[in-house]
């Protein structure tokens, strides 16, 4: 199992075929959430909270759909040669879930 992006690049390089890449390499990863991004959360240990999950954790992110969401955009960029920019993504997630849970809170008062 992968404990970091860079091995999540390796193994994903390992594990998919070329048309599967090009797909990745083309596509909008978010249309693969429910697919390979699931295979991601069941099978990395995500759910159970193991390495990856403690390394996405660690970055100050809570959730395994928003931590497979990154491998994939990670995965994505990785293919087209461009750097991603991981920290942007995560203030993203963050404010995103700080915005829903002040929200949630309200609907209570």
């Amino acid at each position: 199992m992968p404990v970091n992006l860079d091995e999540c690049c390796k193994l994903l390089d390992n594990l998919l075929d070329r048309d599967t890449k090009v797909l990745i390499k083309k596509d909008n990863p978010v249309k693969l959430h429910s697919t390979l991004g699931m295979w991601i959360r069941n099978n990395w240990g995500l759910w159970e909270q193991g390495p990856l999950y403690k390394y996405f954790y660690k970055m100050g992110l809570r959730h395994q759909d928003d931590m497979s969401s990154i491998i994939l955009f990670n995965y994505k960029y990785y293919l087209n040669g461009i750097k991603y920019d991981v920290d942007v993504v995560i203030k993203y997630f963050q404010e995103y879930w700080e915005n829903v849970n002040f929200k949630q809170s309200m609907d209570y008062k």
